[in-house]
């Protein structure tokens, strides 16, 4: 009778345990914590399972430091575990990072002790763990330990190499494992689609999924991922639009793209739906936003993203403190970017190039000098991205001699080999102060055959100082290498054009004519009310189009009363001499002047953002507009920053 009544009472506590134990994972799921906690802590007799179930409530409300303390708790309380506690408490470990190996290795060194070390789950669980943690030797050590080895083995190790940037090897791998038989699933194919070398292996994928990618968004995500990465944006976005569910890594995936090909205003749309949808965007997403802030120049977007990462609770990392300085740096905001870098903890070497870049106006020299030397003693090595950042920076502030002496220090003090866009920034250095023969004495001599791009800025340099017989050289190297838009064309006939030779501009215009050469369209862009507005030469789709011509002939005239002609000279279009001024007036920056004049308080400074260089008849009319309404305009072309203001421009008219 009393060993019948032992027997209840026994089966009676296990009920309450694991009725306990259901009651954790019920409320830890619907994202429940403190009432887990409360059921965890009601319950009597706690088994390991009970502690699995606990962490994995833990680990599923992102509580990861939690989880693991709660482990450390029951192995100071000499609990046997089981499979389910390493995995969950190998999968929050690989959530905390790089900071908490030690912790992972404590775990895996525990997980041998109580027999799981050759646990196929297990070791799993500690490859993915170990490549989190940043530590893909030990990651590469359990897997070649491993006998056998799963489809969940090949993908945690697949996944491992791509973590660390080692995406020849993954893919190799991945081959590996087809070779073997073992065939991939959802998750091998999508970590196979982010490390494939070529387009057609990544389509080759792609027809192998089948329906699948539309039916989960893991596969899906991964395919936006990929055809992004080959430039394939229509494609990325096909299948992006044909997710059914989509998820916060679905918009993710898409707005990075966005924001890496220049279409920020569709990054920035996207984002806007995806908050639309309730979904609580992460630090990637608002990486990839500021990004695209970046390009467009919309600095008021990018503050609000910097507002709401700065009063939420996320920690932030490196990549999004980089991409916070460059987009105050490319928006002209240098004190900004500045505080910024400042403040923030993790700084890589992109970082400190973002800040350098932000130093390229003139007076600006000593900033760029201070944060280059700060690098060097807080032991971040310059790289040769680096050194192009603070050369176009020498460039932009006029400083050939300092640019030299980086240029040497470049070589000398770390050992990098200058490549072609080095010697190109130096040709530019020196063209923009107007040592011409120097700078086509470089063109020459540099070890690397000079392209399009190269012999242009020797061109540009010759047009703003006059000097035809060099501008005549480069432009002859120019056609030999038959470059298929027609800018460099268009600068050599408005040298002529200047110089008079009229027969020699019709010359360049047939050339043009012959060769079927035609400018890129010219776009500009400015935020107003919280949009990005595009303008192109001509624009007549905005709907305040009749307002912002209104306005700008407005202007038009106030500036003619003091002084200003359109250079009809730049026009080089076949029109007559009376439309040549119209089509001056409403190039696409000046489209984009007029509604930020419009749309904007009296006196605010205007941000815009050009795909070209500006031209100089509007190079001009900003300077008026600066010093006759008081304003303040920053202009972001395809070369560098203008700043207008009182009447002058800070590029000192060097373009």
């Amino acid at each position: 009778m009393t060993h019948e009544r032992i027997i209840d009472a026994n089966l009676e506590q296990e009920k309450e345990t694991f009725l306990g134990n259901c009651l954790v994972r019920a409320y830890g799921r619907c994202k429940s914590i403190d009432d887990a906690v409360a059921a965890f802590s009601e319950i009597a007799e706690k088994n390991e399972y009970s502690y699995a179930i606990m962490m994995g409530a833990y680990q599923e409300n992102d509580l990861h430091k939690k989880a693991l303390q709660l482990f450390k708790k029951s192995i100071n309380e000499e609990l046997q575990q089981n499979q389910a506690t390493y995995v969950t408490v190998l999968k929050s470990c690989a959530h905390l990072g790089e900071d908490y190996l030690e912790d992972g290795k404590e775990i895996h060194r525990h997980a041998i002790a109580q027999g799981f070390g050759t646990d196929l789950v297990v070791q799993n669980s500690l490859i993915h763990m170990y490549a989190k943690c940043g530590s893909f030797k030990f990651a590469a050590g359990v897997f070649e330990k491993m006998e056998p080895k799963n489809l969940i083995s090949y993908t945690s190790m697949i996944q491992a190499y791509t973590h660390t940037a080692k995406h020849v090897e993954a893919y190799e791998l991945y081959k590996k494992m087809l070779s073997e038989g073992i065939m991939p699933d959802i998750y091998a194919y999508a970590a196979a689609l982010a490390v494939c070398p070529t387009i057609r292996e990544g389509e080759a994928i792609h027809v192998k999924l089948g329906n699948h990618e539309r039916r989960t968004p893991v596969c899906s995500n991964a395919l936006v991922g990929m055809y992004g990465r080959f430039g394939r944006i229509a494609s990325a976005k096909w299948v992006f639009d044909g997710i059914r569910y989509k998820d916060l890594a679905s918009y993710n995936n898409m707005i990075a793209v966005f924001a890496k090909y220049d279409d920020g205003s569709k990054a920035i749309s996207l984002y806007i739906e995806m908050e639309g949808r309730n979904l609580e965007p992460n630090l990637w997403t608002f990486t990839s936003v500021l990004d695209a802030c970046s390009k467009l120049g919309a600095l008021t977007e990018g503050k609000e993203i910097h507002k709401k990462v700065k009063g939420g609770d996320q920690p932030t990392d490196v990549a999004y403190n980089t991409a916070l300085v460059n987009m105050y740096a490319k928006c002209g905001s240098t004190h900004e970017a500045r505080a910024v870098f400042n403040d923030c903890g993790l700084k890589n070497v992109f970082t400190w190039t973002s800040l350098m870049s932000a130093y390229s106006q003139p007076g600006q020299s000593q900033y760029r000098l201070e944060a280059y030397q700060r690098m060097n003693c807080e032991g971040v090595i310059p790289d040769d991205v680096t050194f192009t950042a603070i050369f176009n920076a020498c460039s932009h502030s006029g400083l050939p001699d300092e640019g030299l002496l980086y240029f040497r220090a470049m070589r000398e003090d770390h050992w990098i080999v200058p490549l072609q866009p080095h010697y190109t920034c130096m040709i530019d250095l020196l063209g923009r102060v107007g040592r011409l023969r120097e700078a086509e004495e470089l063109v020459r001599t540099m070890p690397y055959s000079p392209d399009v791009v190269t012999w242009t800025i020797l061109l540009s340099a010759c047009k703003v100082y006059g000097d035809l017989k060099i501008g005549a050289r480069a432009y002859k190297r120019i056609t030999e290498l038959n470059p298929p838009d027609s800018g460099p064309y268009l600068l050599m006939g408005n040298m002529y054009a200047k110089a008079g030779k009229w027969a020699d501009v019709a010359e360049v215009k047939k050339m043009i004519k012959q060769r079927g050469l035609a400018k890129p369209p010219g776009k500009s862009m400015i935020e107003a009310q919280r949009r990005i507005h595009e303008f192109v030469c001509g624009d007549t789709a905005h709907p305040l189009n009749q307002e912002i011509r209104a306005r700008l002939q407005e202007v038009h005239e106030q500036l003619s009363h003091a002084g200003y002609e359109p250079d009809t000279k730049e026009v080089l279009v076949d029109v007559n001499e009376e439309v040549k001024p119209e089509l001056l007036l409403f190039h696409s920056e000046r489209m984009a002047l007029g509604l930020g004049l419009l749309t904007s308080d009296a006196g605010a400074t205007l941000h815009i953002v050009k795909n070209l260089r500006i031209c100089p008849d509007c190079h001009s009319f900003f300077k008026l507009v600066s010093k006759m309404l008081h304003r303040k305009v920053l202009v972001r072309d395809s070369h560098r920053f203008h700043i207008f203001q009182r009447g002058s421009c800070s590029c000192g008219d060097y373009w």
